[in-house]
């Protein structure tokens, strides 16, 4: 089962992840999914700390 949430993204942001989306043949959702994934896994450390300030 999969909740829904609502986020909200600079358009140009927006667009990158469309084009990726288009480019890669997958939905936004799963792009987005997967850069989550990606700054939650274990070495996504440094992402975190680069996110953070």
């Amino acid at each position: 089962m999969r909740d829904r949430m609502n986020v909200y993204f600079p358009p140009d942001l927006l667009k990158q992840i469309a084009d990726l989306a288009d480019r890669k043949k997958l939905s936004r959702s799963a792009i987005v999914e997967a850069a989550v994934t990606s700054f939650l896994s274990p070495d996504g450390e440094d992402r975190r700390e680069a996110a953070s300030g």
